[in-house]
């Protein structure tokens, strides 16, 4: 786990309109060792992370609504990279780099009670 994490939430609610805005932010992080085929294990790291998010929802009744999601607008990766002690960093030692795809999602919401 990361030592050092944090989130920021924007919200806005009125009527029926609802938006929020969300930043997550983490610390790069030891992951896991590689096994020890010598001396020492060699350390898998994690990249430092972060996401936007926003989601907006319109009541259109009391019992309708309707949703927009968006995820990782600022289409970030995650990286692991090798590195023991003073050797080693993510632009020369990857390992492999995830693209998290920008996702975007709209959807309905009906309430039966």
């Amino acid at each position: 786990m990361s030592d050092l994490s944090y989130n920021a939430t924007l919200a806005y609610e009125r009527g029926g309109l609802g938006a929020r805005l969300s930043y997550v932010w983490r610390k790069a992080f030891l992951g896991n060792n590689e096994a020890r085929l010598f001396a020492n294990p060699i350390g898998v790291w994690r990249r430092p992370e972060s996401s936007l998010d926003f989601q907006l929802t319109w009541g259109i009744t009391d019992r309708l609504g309707l949703t927009l999601d968006a995820v990782n607008l600022t289409n970030q990766t995650q990286q692991n990279y090798y590195r023991f002690e003073d050797a080693g960093n993510a632009d020369q030692f990857n390992l492999g780099t995830t693209l998290l795809s920008r996702t975007f999602a709209v959807g309905v919401r009906f309430a039966l009670d």
